[in-house]
């Protein structure tokens, strides 16, 4: 038979922390900060990896000017893209909407990602675990 013993505590503080943790209710968070950061950096014109999006090609940005609109790559002007992009009770991010233009996310990926976890994404993650394995 083998026996451990722990002193100070440490060990018996562990487990109490982890019999209190709640994996549900981290999971969410840890989607709640996926979603917010797809929706800030596509916001702020700016792939997952900080580059700013691809300009629109010197003819469409033209045409775009002569018609009174942006000439800044802009997938937020109508909201539908990223409106049903949500973290749910479960923590499940749910679908991206095409709207009324097939296709246009994928195009969209393609050309400006704008889906996927940042480095600053990660470390907030990976923040959010720790502080809540240290309560």
């Amino acid at each position: 038979m083998i026996s451990v013993t722990t002193s100070g505590g440490g060990l018996e503080a562990l487990i109490s922390r982890l019999q209190k943790f709640n994996k549900d209710e981290l999971e969410h968070q840890i989607a709640e900060i996926i979603v917010n950061d797809i929706k800030e950096n596509t916001a702020a014109h700016h792939s997952p990896d900080g580059s700013m999006f691809k300009p629109y090609t010197p003819a469409y940005a033209k045409k775009r000017a002569k018609m009174g609109l942006t000439t800044i790559p802009n997938l937020t002007i109508t909201g539908t893209l990223l409106a049903n992009l949500y973290a749910t009770k479960d923590g499940i991010i749910t679908t991206i909407s095409d709207g009324d233009n097939p296709g246009k996310v994928e195009s969209n990926q393609k050309l400006r990602p704008f889906i996927g976890v940042s480095q600053r994404t990660r470390q907030k993650i990976k923040d959010l675990v720790h502080n809540s394995l240290a309560r």
